[in-house]
């Protein structure tokens, strides 16, 4: 019997994954807290940006602003908060998160 074919771990081909759950879209690293108990880092599924926090996700917006041109979308202001800024309709939401 033949094996099925293996998806490539890294390429074009990979799937956009990190903690099992598939994206379209994981723009740049992951962004690592001051005392790298905690990372985040922001994701596209279909027309939704989004910011995952330690895999969790938050809550989705039209687009994670830098989410295109910039690694730096998420902010880690300290061990306990984070911030990005969101684009929701025509406004542009600073989300601040204490965790």
């Amino acid at each position: 019997m033949t094996p099925p074919p293996r998806t490539p771990a890294i390429g074009p081909d990979a799937p956009a994954t990190l903690g099992r759950r598939p994206y379209d879209l994981i723009v740049g690293e992951p962004v690592f807290s001051p005392d790298s108990q905690h990372f985040a880092y922001a994701a596209k599924s279909g027309d939704e940006r989004f910011v995952v926090l330690d895999g969790h996700e938050d809550r989705r917006y039209q687009r994670i602003l830098g989410l295109d041109r910039s690694r730096e979308n998420v902010v880690f202001d300290d061990a306990n908060h984070f911030h990005y800024l969101a684009l929701r309709g025509d406004e542009i939401d600073l989300v601040e998160e204490s965790f």
